[in-house]
């Protein structure tokens, strides 16, 4: 019965009487067989419906979703590009200097996850800077000598040198935006 009705209401000939036939069976003056045999009565004398107004709720859910969809691949895209200007800026314009893991502190979280501390010179100032990344165990070990990439402009603004420190945000930000935006462009495909 309820197969029969949803298949009806799909082709309903006529959204008013459609609406007004719902109100009838939500107030109990007619029960839903009598309902059904009556939409059946109306769709036999009216034409078809337009198909664009009985699919038009289903696109603007769809368009929604993929604004949100789009919306959230362009912002984790652009955090990862975000990350990857900085590192890049350092390749294109920083300096290098030699420096040394001075101490861990905590990665955060509930874990024993450490960072490096790493102390650097330059031109005869001290600076000291803690690592982007928390690893259990520690990635490095105090008394370890680290590459640090500097501003020349702005010393105290720098880098640790390793791939891992330097690339891994903008990697996985980075690819994650690309995924989800692959994924909602495939979406979009499809529904069209």
């Amino acid at each position: 019965m309820w197969e029969r009705y949803f298949r009806m209401r799909r082709r309903a000939p006529d959204n008013e009487a459609l609406r007004h036939l719902l109100e009838d069976v939500a107030a109990g003056r007619i029960v839903v067989d009598e309902a059904v045999d009556e939409l059946e009565r109306i769709q036999a004398q009216a034409s078809p419906p337009s198909s664009i107004v009985l699919n038009a709720p289903r696109r603007r859910r769809w368009s929604t979703a993929m604004v949100f969809i789009m919306l959230f691949a362009v912002t984790i895209g652009g955090v990862g590009g975000f990350f990857g200007w900085r590192t890049l800026r350092f390749e294109l314009i920083g300096r290098t200097t030699e420096g040394r893991v001075i101490h861990m502190v905590h990665g955060g979280g509930s874990g024993n996850h450490m960072k490096p501390v790493v102390a650097y010179s330059v031109d005869g100032k001290d600076y000291e800077i803690t690592g982007f990344i928390s690893s259990s165990p520690p990635a490095w070990n105090i008394g370890e000598k680290a590459v640090v990439y500097y501003n020349p402009a702005d010393p105290s603004d720098a880098q640790i040198s390793g791939f891992i420190e330097r690339w891994l945000f903008p990697l996985i930000f980075g690819s994650l935006g690309a995924v989800v935006g692959f994924v909602g462009l495939a979406i979009l495909a499809a529904a069209r």
